[in-house]
């Protein structure tokens, strides 16, 4: 205990050590004001920089949420991300840099000012980025103007609308006297719920049908899309018994209409009448036909798309439902079927999920009869495409009815898509769904933690092995299962370290299979061979390709070894079958390396860069056996190497 002289002390040396603080003060102003000031500076930074950082996370954030809601109505048409720059100085701008759309934005001390310039400016950069050009002026500006007031609608009685409204969309309208009036339009195909789900997705393919051919925009082509709009528009503001076009079969643009509104004509004769009237638009050039119905007639809307896909008419590639307000302030559901004919042009402007979508249904019984549905589609084109699925039908496995007695079903698929399908039940416990989307088997997964504040999810694993194949080729595995999940995943497996053990990153399969192969070619490690690029199923096919030092030599067979030594023990180790290709700096040459074929056998190798694929004629039946591989597998990872979306090969 402190004695009342210790006391006194201390409170006497706390006063000669205040008085002489003052002191220096009051001889030293100029300095303590110079500390002072920067002081201020430090903490004025730092508040700016707290402030702006949580500006630019609200900014993004809305949009990526927003982002993430369009595509649930139509795929693909704002797939990046965005990420905000602040400038002081220099022109505002947004531009697409590795996947994101990063928007260079001054700031005001505004924050509705810094929301809706940032939204203005990412729509521009990242809202149907390959269609732009192909559009309307007019029409496109009203498009974009309906989509941002959609993005900001959540706060519609803030000063952030009100600043969209007097800043943005007012001068707009006022510019241009037909801006109201195309505004109109997109919000009155909005509220019917097809701005998105028909107009949207067909401006989308605009774009991908169009860049095919390497055609540039042309007035006709604008005024087209102009047209199609009128065209919706009509049958969305038409009055109940009045007739009017059903069908827009145009130059780019091939669409109809099938509404499924009336129970007295269901009533009278069925769905006789509307197979009839399905038969004819695909018949007259419609590519895409849309289903639309609402309540109780979306049981029947339904039934139609499944007859028409199980005639071999179309394949459905979307089905969406969603709920409309009504005048009397209940909400009403309705749907949207988008059938894709047959009969179409060739001409791929499908969304790559739709694809998905169309190729399952054609070839998966259970999914047209309704037994089946799928819930997500992840891709990575020429890769990988992973499918959620779960059964409507009780008793059905649903994994099982997609692969197929045999794997029959599986593999018309992957030969469809010319790449690997994995399929994966739906589970409400997102560690059980995670474990089955990384295809972890249960006794090797020690633990999965998922935190949902940050979205994070941290999985270990027993060992190396099961590690890679969760991470998958190029980390496209566990890549897809964050699409899937909504979650940033890090998989972990146990290492030895100093004092006991530690979780470690995850191998990737390339990892493994460069280990594999140096330990048996000591090549690799004296420079004399050089590795370029690797592709790897694991437990199933990987293709090495390597060059030699002088580029007189061959690499394959000093890899291969005497007698095949080398790659046998390679193959052993891995427990899958290793290909080494010859690197080659001609593509043609290349591609029939890394199809394994001889040379002479090869009649001719056309690639065509516009849609990414490439077309093999090769002497006989036996070498297309060898160039395609079971299940498609050499030329799917032909196609990877040579940066190719689909490689075909047909024998003479």
């Amino acid at each position: 205990m402190i004695s009342a002289g210790e006391l006194w002390a201390y409170l006497g040396g706390l006063v000669v050590l205040l008085g002489g603080g003052l002191a220096w003060i009051l001889t030293h102003l100029g300095q303590v004001q110079t500390i002072v000031a920067f002081l201020f500076r430090l903490f004025s930074w730092a508040s700016r920089n707290i402030r702006l950082k949580a500006v630019s996370t609200q900014i993004q954030s809305r949009i990526n949420v927003s982002a993430d809601a369009i595509d649930s109505e139509v795929q693909g048409v704002m797939p990046y991300p965005m990420q905000i720059k602040w400038i002081t100085k220099g022109e505002e701008q947004a531009h697409l840099k590795d996947g994101q759309v990063v928007v260079r934005v001054r700031n005001e001390f505004n924050d509705s000012r810094n929301i809706v310039s940032a939204t203005m400016l990412y729509l521009k950069e990242g809202f149907l980025r390959k269609s732009r050009p192909y559009l309307d002026v007019n029409l496109l500006q009203a498009l974009d103007l309906t989509v941002a007031w959609k993005i900001l609608a959540a706060d519609i009685d803030s000063d952030l609308s009100n600043y969209f409204l007097n800043h943005v969309f007012n001068p707009a309208v006022n510019q241009e006297p037909l801006m109201q009036e195309d505004c109109d339009k997109m919000n009155d195909l909005d509220e019917q719920g097809i701005m998105t789900r028909i107009f949207v997705r067909e401006m989308r393919g605009i774009g991908t049908k169009i860049a095919a051919f390497g055609e540039k925009p042309t007035s006709d082509v604008r005024a087209e899309t102009r047209n199609f709009a009128d065209f919706l528009h009509t049958i969305v503001s038409s009055k109940k018994g009045a007739t009017y076009p059903l069908n827009f079969v145009a130059q780019s643009i091939r669409a109809g209409v099938l509404p499924v509104a009336r129970m007295e004509t269901f009533a009278r004769s069925g769905l006789r009448v509307h197979k009839s009237w399905f038969r004819k638009k695909t018949s007259m050039g419609v590519e895409t036909v849309y289903v639309l119905a609402r309540d109780r007639n979306i049981r029947l809307a339904e039934l139609l798309t499944r007859w028409a896909q199980s005639k071999g008419l179309a394949d459905i590639v979307s089905s969406k439902t969603f709920a409309l307000p009504s005048k009397t302030g209940k909400h009403a559901s309705a749907i949207v079927v988008a059938c894709h004919s047959r009969k179409a042009r060739a001409v791929a402007f499908l969304d790559p999920d739709e694809e998905v979508h169309a190729v399952l249904a054609r070839y998966i019984p259970e999914l047209a009869a309704g037994g089946l549905e799928v819930m997500d589609v992840a891709r990575e084109i020429g890769t990988l495409s992973k499918v959620v699925v779960r059964a409507t039908r009780e008793g059905l496995r649903p994994v099982g009815a997609c692969i197929g007695q045999d794997q029959e079903y599986i593999q018309q698929v992957v030969k469809a898509l010319g790449e690997q399908v994995w399929f994966t039940e739906w589970h409400e416990d997102p560690d059980i769904f995670i474990a089955d989307c990384l295809s972890i088997p249960s006794d090797k997964l020690v633990s999965a933690k998922i935190d949902p504040r940050s979205r994070h999810s941290t999985i270990i694993v027993a060992d190396r092995d099961t590690a890679a194949i969760a991470v998958g080729s190029k980390g496209v595995n566990v890549k897809l299962t964050e699409k899937l999940t909504g979650l940033s995943i890090k998989v972990l497996v146990p290492g030895a370290v100093a004092g006991g053990t530690k979780p470690l990153p995850a191998p990737a399969p390339e990892d493994l299979l460069r280990e594999a192969i140096i330990a048996e070619i000591p090549e690799l490690v004296d420079g004399t061979i050089a590795i370029v690029d690797t592709v790897t199923e694991p437990g199933v096919q990987s293709k090495v390709v390597v060059r030699h030092s002088n580029t007189h030599e061959k690499a394959v067979p000093i890899c291969v070894g005497e007698a095949g030594q080398r790659v046998k023990a390679i193959n052993e180790k891995l427990a899958e079958r290793v290909w080494f290709v010859e690197g080659d700096d001609s593509r043609e040459r290349f591609l029939v390396n890394c199809l394994g074929v001889r040379p002479e056998r090869v009649i001719s190798v056309e690639i065509n860069d516009a849609l990414r694929t490439a077309k093999v004629l090769v002497a006989d039946v036996e070498t297309c056996a060898i160039a395609i591989g079971a299940q498609g597998v050499n030329a799917r990872h032909t196609a990877q190497l040579v940066g190719l979306r689909f490689v075909h090969v047909e024998p003479k």
